[in-house]
């Protein structure tokens, strides 16, 4: 069983990739599919977004606190409401917060989303300390660092190693992408790397409303749809009350007949209960006269009866023969463990004797 868990981890996680990269998809000039699929228009979860539209702005946050961090992520998506951001770790160790803030005329393209994740965030993951990176495709080019900057290919900054000297990197070594194919690697290699804490950053900032937006008309069916199923159970509640009474004022007489049997089998049983309790509780004494008569037919006499703790019973008297009596006494049903409790002399019809037995249930 131990050998079969990492082979089914493996089988799961697997699925899980797979599943990412048939719904994921890159959106530069055109809405590509990761998994090379034709294009479309639906739901795409997971939307990557070209450099070419949005503008990035760095920020040092104040505290090296994760959860402060993430709060100040949240409020500048709330200023920027087509914003999403990235927690990057700084040369020096100190955090900071990269906002990815789209164009307007980008996001009305966007096919609904859940995740906005930029390319250039994916991409820095695939970048060393020691270089930096130049992506060129569809007539657009950028670069990107490790830390996650990145800058769109213009102005005076027309080669990587322009941006490496601007970056502080002046002997750092250039990695170029220009196929489709080394960048789909690079973005899934991206994708497998991002932590947890970074995914509630890049959820589309407009994903609640919308989902408040397409949610209403279901909650609104849905209660109206409560409403009309209790609605029709109190109707056929009340129709079943009102059937049923009728068919009882219908049988009239007959109902009472049944009724009046009905307490005078209660009656019967009462009465029942209470002569099987009479009867329990005389058990032991109808019992004690069973033993007394045992001695009475061998010719004996009883002198005393005493009944103790724990249903045992003292029967003290004279016999012939005493030990006829013990043998009597233990064939009687519901007499059990049977003994003198004190030594046989003689006297009385013959022997003198003081026997002791416990009473059980037959």
């Amino acid at each position: 069983m131990a050998r079969l868990a990492p082979f089914f981890s493996n089988r799961l996680m697997g699925a899980v990739r797979e599943g990412i990269r048939r719904r994921s998809a890159f959106f530069g000039s055109a809405l590509e599919p990761l998994d090379g699929s034709s294009p479309g228009t639906a739901f795409v979860p997971l939307l990557i977004v070209g450099r070419e539209h949005y503008q990035e702005k760095w920020m040092p946050t104040p505290t090296g606190s994760w959860l402060e961090s993430l709060k100040l992520g949240f409020l500048q998506r709330e200023v920027g409401l087509d914003s999403v951001v990235a927690l990057t770790g700084a040369a020096d160790g100190s955090q900071q917060l990269i906002v990815y803030r789209m164009k307007p005329e980008s996001v009305r393209q966007f096919p609904p989303a859940i995740l906005w994740i930029p390319v250039s965030l994916l991409l820095s993951r695939a970048v060393t300390n020691d270089d930096v990176l130049e992506v060129s495709r569809d007539g657009v080019g950028f670069f990107v660092s490790k830390a996650g900057a990145s800058q769109v290919k213009g102005g005076l900054l027309q080669s990587a190693e322009r941006y490496a000297y601007a970056v502080g990197l002046p002997d750092g070594a250039v990695r170029q992408i220009t196929s489709r194919e080394h960048l789909v690697d690079a973005l899934w290699s991206g994708l497998t790397s991002i932590s947890y804490r970074d995914w509630p950053l890049l959820m589309k900032p407009s994903l609640g409303g919308e989902l408040v937006r397409r949610l209403k008309p279901v909650a609104i069916w849905s209660c109206f749809l409560l409403m009309a199923y209790w609605a029709a159970v109190s109707v056929y509640l009340e129709g079943m009350i009102r059937f049923r009474s009728s068919q009882i004022e219908g049988l009239g007489a007959q109902v009472e007949t049944l009724i009046e049997r009905d307490r005078s089998n209660d009656r019967l049983a009462s009465e029942r209960n209470a002569l099987l309790q009479i009867d329990s509780a005389n058990a032991g004494f109808l019992r004690a006269w069973e033993t007394v008569g045992a001695v009475w037919k061998l010719g004996g006499a009883v002198d005393n009866v005493k009944r103790g703790a724990d249903n045992t019973v003292v029967i003290s008297g004279s016999a012939p023969v005493a030990t006829d009596v013990v043998v009597a006494v233990s064939a009687i049903a519901g007499v059990s463990s049977v003994r003198f409790v004190s030594p046989v002399v003689q006297g009385g019809r013959g022997e003198i004797f003081s026997i002791q037995y416990t009473m059980v249930d037959p």
